[in-house]
């Protein structure tokens, strides 16, 4: 048993119910297209790994505590496999200081989930793995470093994140992070290469008057890199083989403080986090072995500010139902002397073994996690883990699929259109539905994207000819852009001839453009508008207000045949 079946709560969620559900509404809904790209985007993900999750509550003694359970065996491959991390070591929990009141350290490897994702492009389109190294050569190019090299594969994979007292005290706003790094010259030169190109950036957008931009100062050898701006200042510097973040340049300071004191004194007064008795015994009660992830946060220190921050929110509640008539206003809250006499520190560890991945905390009481400087972020460790998998990874699945279909519509109609030209007078259609009617698209379908909803109405073949083509050009999920004759163009890898609909894309952000040599891309919405305003002289709204007013010549001329 890797819970507690007895606990005042249980909650049980089965992944492969989740996934046969999936399965089911593609067999059911989707088409030709989907049905094949689905058990890719399946597979590419891992979700066949994904058995169970179970989650249980209750008390264990004086304290509550909490046990959960995703039960996903070894090997596991795709999304699944950022489970296998590796536990946090003493050398590593050595950079926080035992002043620290809250602390998260948790691994989250760049390198490996930019591996996994090349690996599930690849797998759900191979086609697609080009477009993403393209993106990174352009940001290459751009920033004039190599960012997966430099930046990316130079990170650590263990993260800490703290805040300690002695720096601008124990509030969320005086986080600190720090990433023992591997390579730490090549990421201080990448990093310093972005500043240099964000200064620039900043200094070209603002005002005359305004100077946004990094500051450089040196201060007890460390050198702080500060965002010039008002209430923050967000800093990082790289010292001693870590990289240091934080909102304040004293916060980053102070960790550098910390960690010379502990190496001047041989671990004595200045130690770690791994000194402070109230993390040892928490440590002790929640067990678990080596951890991929801790948390520990001393409720009785940090309670007090952080309290403030939730009487405030559960006041929104209680005051609303007051303004929307409610016979009187609850406090939902009592007052803070009632609870602090139960305030103990609380913790928080995860780990990964062959059987899947377990998490388990302990705290005074239900929602006391809630009273660290992070408003509850720690009693979450875990949880968006479980959710980050089975229910975002699904609905990110399916997004993909739709992107897919979309894109897929898309180079269809570009295939169409384009035999259109060659087998006529080189010259491509002035009406989108021209390869529809002309018989080079079988499928009217075609011009709607799943995204977008839209279906073809009941009684479409009941209608005339001339009255489905005036619907698909009111109704299409894709823009024609009349580009003339094919054989005229200079660069048909750079010329636009057809775009999606902004409003029917399953990502708003990106719209599927397609070219006239026939391929297609995801481009976002800005770097659209602005080159087909370019090349026509025209906004995108014009080219959508043209197709769907669009009236044919009472007669065509000259129209090829389908072969």
């Amino acid at each position: 048993t890797q819970v507690d079946p007895d606990g005042v709560l249980v909650v049980y969620a089965d992944g492969q119910g989740l996934v046969s559900l999936i399965d089911k509404g593609v067999q059911r809904e989707g088409d030709a297209n989907e049905l094949e790209m689905w058990p890719k985007i399946r597979d590419a993900l891992g979700l066949a790994g994904l058995n169970s999750a179970v989650w249980s509550a209750g008390f264990d003694g004086k304290d509550w505590r909490s046990d959960m359970f995703v039960d996903a065996p070894a090997p596991r491959t795709g999304l699944l496999s950022l489970l296998d991390g590796e536990p946090i070591t003493d050398q590593e929990l050595e950079s926080v200081p035992a002043e620290a009141t809250w602390m998260l350290a948790t691994r989250f490897d760049l390198s490996v989930l930019l591996d996994n994702v090349r690996e599930a492009v690849n797998e759900i389109d191979p086609e697609m793995s080009p477009k993403l190294e393209d993106a990174l050569a352009q940001g290459n190019a751009i920033t004039g470093i190599d960012i997966e090299a430099d930046l990316i594969r130079s990170l650590g994979s263990a993260w800490l994140v703290y805040t300690d007292p002695g720096a601008t005290g124990s509030g969320i706003l005086g986080l600190c992070v720090v990433n023992p790094l591997k390579d730490a010259e090549k990421a201080e030169q990448a990093l310093t290469a972005l500043q240099s190109i964000a200064n620039r950036l900043m200094g070209q957008a603002g005002a005359p008057e305004m100077h946004i931009r990094f500051h450089t100062t040196t201060d007890g050898g460390m050198t702080l890199n500060s965002l010039g701006i008002p209430f923050v200042s967000p800093t990082w510097s790289v010292h001693d083989g870590k990289l240091y973040l934080g909102l304040y340049p004293q916060t980053v300071l102070n960790a550098g403080d910390r960690v010379r004191a502990g190496a001047a004194s041989g671990g004595a007064g200045g130690g770690s986090i791994l000194t402070n008795e109230k993390y040892q015994a928490v440590r002790a009660r929640l067990g678990g072995g080596e951890a991929s992830a801790v948390v520990f946060s001393d409720l009785p220190i940090t309670a007090e500010d952080s309290y403030q921050n939730l009487v405030m929110m559960s006041q929104m509640g209680s005051g609303m139902l007051a303004m929307f008539g409610a016979d009187s206003m609850p406090m939902l809250l009592p007052p803070y002397a009632r609870i602090e006499p139960y305030l103990a520190p609380a913790g928080q560890v995860a780990w990964s073994d062959d059987t899947g991945y377990h998490s388990r905390s302990i705290s005074p009481f239900p929602g006391s996690m809630m009273l660290g400087p992070q408003g509850g972020t720690n009693a979450t460790m875990s949880a968006p883990m479980l959710v980050g998998i089975m229910l975002p990874a699904l609905g990110a699945a399916r997004r993909s699929a739709r992107q897919v279909h979309s894109m897929s519509n898309a180079r269809q109609l570009l295939i169409a259109m384009i035999a259109y030209s060659v087998d006529g007078d080189d010259t491509f259609p002035e009406d989108i539905v021209t390869p529809l009617e002309m018989g080079y698209l079988d499928n009217p379908s075609t011009y709607l994207s799943k995204a977008s909803g839209k279906r073809l109405p009941p009684m479409f073949n009941a209608l005339s000819k001339a009255e489905q083509a005036q619907w698909l050009r009111q109704n299409a999920s894709y823009i024609l852009i009349p580009t003339h004759k094919w054989s005229e163009l200079k660069n048909p890898s750079e010329t636009i001839c057809l775009f999606e609909l902004p409003q029917d894309a399953s990502n708003q952000e990106r719209l599927a453009i397609g070219f006239a040599d026939g391929h297609v891309q995801a481009m976002p919405v800005w770097e659209a508008e602005a080159r087909i305003l370019d090349q026509t002289g025209k906004t995108l709204e014009e080219l959508i207000e043209r197709q769907q007013n669009y009236q044919p010549p009472v007669k065509q001329q000259g129209a090829p045949a389908a072969p």
